[in-house]
C-alpha cells in the first residue's frame, strides 16, 4: 500500500501539453522528439497485481534533442523485483528518430535501447507473475522513456533461475526495438501503433505490439486507451484506460488503470507519471 501510495503521488506532483519524448501514452512510445538543443525529463510508475502477488516499478529518465529527427537519453529502472527489496534494477541507454510524411497527417519514427540489468536485483522465489514496464521508456516497453516507453510477458522465477516468455525481459540483459506509426485523425484525436521487438540475441527474439488512441476533451484534459501485448497465440496482453492532464504548456500528468486478458495476465494494475519539458 505505501509503493502505491508512492506511486500515485508521483503522478500527481506535475505533468506537458503535447511532450515531445513519447510520454503522451502509457505503454506506446509516440513519434515526437525534442528539437536539437531541447529536451525533456520525466518519471513514469506501475503497480500491478497477479494471483496475490504484486510489483511496483518506478522509471525516471531524460531525452534530449540532437537534430535530424533523433533524440538521445536513458532511462533507470527501480522496481522489487526480489520480494520486500524495492530498489535499483537497471538502466536503458535508448536512440529515437522521426519524420513526418510529407503532405499526410501520418508520421513514422524507430526507438532502439538496451537493458543493462542489474543482476543481483532478482527473484529467486518460485512463482509465475505479469509485469508491465510503463515506458518507455520505455521500458523493455516501458516506452523506453520510462519506457519504456511498455512490454508485458510473463516471466518464471525458480529456484534461483530465470526464465522468460513474451516481450518482457526481467533481470538480464537485452534490446528494444519498436517501429512507430502516428496519425492525427482530426484536431483532437491522434491513433497510434508500435511494433516491439526484443531479444537477448539472434536466437532469443520475441515480438508484440502496442495500440493507442488519444482524445482531447478540452485545451488540458484528455482520455486515452492503450492495448498492448504479445504477438502470438498464447500471449499476455493488457488494456489500459487513463487521463492526461496539461496544466501548463511545458508540464503534464497522467494517471490509468488497466486489467490483462489473456492466462496468466495480471489482475489489475495502475499507471501514472509525470513530464516537463524544456
Amino acid at each position: 500500500m505505501n509503493r502505491l501510495l508512492l506511486l500515485l503521488s508521483l503522478a500527481l506532483l506535475s505533468s506537458s501539453a503535447r511532450a515531445h519524448h513519447g510520454q503522451d501514452f502509457f505503454v506506446t512510445l509516440d513519434t515526437r522528439v525534442p528539437e536539437l538543443g531541447h529536451g525533456s525529463v520525466f518519471i513514469s510508475g506501475s503497480w500491478a497485481k497477479n494471483s496475490g502477488a504484486d510489483e511496483t516499478e518506478i522509471d525516471p529518465g531524460f531525452l534530449m534533442g540532437l537534430g535530424g529527427g533523433f533524440a538521445a537519453g536513458s532511462t533507470f529502472q527501480l522496481s522489487n523485483g526480489t520480494p520486500g527489496d524495492f530498489g535499483y534494477a537497471g538502466v536503458t541507454p535508448l536512440l529515437q528518430w522521426s519524420r513526418a510524411v510529407p503532405g499526410t497527417d501520418f508520421r513514422v519514427g524507430a526507438s532502439a535501447a538496451y537493458h543493462f540489468a542489474d543482476s543481483s536485483h532478482s527473484s529467486s522465489h518460485s512463482s509465475v507473475h505479469y509485469h508491465v514496464i510503463p515506458g518507455g521508456s520505455g521500458g523493455p516497453g516501458t516506452n523506453p522513456d520510462a519506457p519504456p516507453p511498455g512490454t508485458i510477458g510473463q516471466h518464471i522465477h525458480g529456484g534461483g533461475g530465470h526464465s522468460h516468455d513474451g516481450i518482457h525481459r526481467h533481470g538480464e540483459d537485452h534490446f528494444q526495438t519498436r517501429l512507430i506509426g502516428e496519425w492525427q485523425a482530426s484536431g483532437r484525436t491522434r491513433v497510434l501503433a508500435n511494433f516491439l521487438m526484443v531479444g537477448g540475441g539472434s536466437d532469443d527474439i520475441d515480438f508484440g505490439y502496442a495500440l493507442a488512441v488519444r482524445q482531447d476533451l478540452t485545451a488540458r484534459l484528455a482520455a486515452g486507451l492503450e492495448v498492448i501485448g504479445d504477438l502470438v497465440s498464447h500471449g499476455l496482453h493488457e488494456a489500459i484506460a487513463g487521463l492526461f492532464y496539461s496544466p501548463t504548456h511545458d508540464v503534464s500528468l497522467r494517471l490509468g488503470a488497466g486489467t490483462g486478458f489473456g492466462p496468466g495476465s495480471t489482475d489489475i494494475s495502475i499507471h501514472g507519471g509525470m513530464t516537463w519539458r524544456f
